[in-house]
């Protein structure tokens, strides 16, 4: 995909790594309701 968007449609725990080794992860909510944000996994 070229755009994080709607983190509820996947589920807490998914990861999403750019070409340049940036990486979010999708936190909280639930399996059914999906997650609701993403965290990015390195200090800015």
């Amino acid at each position: 995909m070229n755009q994080l968007r709607n983190p509820e449609h996947w589920r807490p725990g998914c990861l999403a790594v750019h070409e340049q080794d940036r990486m979010w992860t999708t936190i909280a909510g639930g399996e059914r309701d999906g997650a609701l944000m993403r965290l990015a996994n390195q200090e800015l």
